[in-house]
């Protein structure tokens, strides 16, 4: 059984986590969007000769290399606050059922 104690913490959490999440979600979401400009930029400033020898570079270069490690980062965290989060409702969800059946008399 979930005690009422461990629901309101679940609660607490869902509560005070909702900018962290949010702030989490936008810096991935904000550096999906700098892929493109970063990798463009890698490319044009590269003095390789032919496309795909530029872009292989580019690819390798420090600045595209930074924003993959980066992202990885934001995804990652990201990931964990949402997986948190959803630890936390399922919690809150088990403690209705359970109430809402025992209401009912059906434990």
């Amino acid at each position: 059984m979930i005690s009422d104690e461990r629901v309101e913490k679940s609660v607490k959490y869902m509560v005070e986590t909702d900018e962290g999440f949010a702030m989490a979600k936008s810096y991935m979401v904000g550096l999906e969007k700098q892929e493109k400009t970063i990798l463009g930029m890698a490319i044009l400033n590269s003095e390789q000769s032919g496309q795909q020898a530029k872009e292989a570079e580019a690819r390798n270069s420090e600045a595209y290399t930074k924003w993959r490690k980066d992202y990885e980062d934001a995804v990652f965290n990201f990931e964990i606050v949402r997986n948190k989060r959803n630890s936390e409702t399922l919690v809150i969800d088990c403690w209705r059922s359970f109430n809402s059946n025992k209401k009912k008399g059906n434990i």
